[in-house]
């Protein structure tokens, strides 16, 4: 799946746990934590064709804070 694609089916994914409730639940946020895995591996591997790699890591930020609520 194109890295595009895979952020706007976890977004979509993210809304449903929030509109449904299940995001409360442990296994679910443990699931939205591994799509976002795929989601920041594939933004690492379009920036570093397009950028310079010094940039990623704040590019990916907001990544990072999801996934680290997703986890908490």
């Amino acid at each position: 799946m194109k890295p595009t694609a895979r952020l706007l089916q976890h977004a979509c994914n993210r809304g449903i746990a929030i509109l449904d409730g299940s995001i409360q639940k442990t296994t679910r946020r443990r699931e939205l934590a591994t799509e976002l895995d795929a989601v920041i591996a594939g933004h690492e591997c379009v920036w570093l064709r397009r950028n310079r790699p010094g940039g990623f890591r704040d590019s990916a930020a907001p990544f990072h804070l999801h996934r680290a609520e997703y986890l908490a």
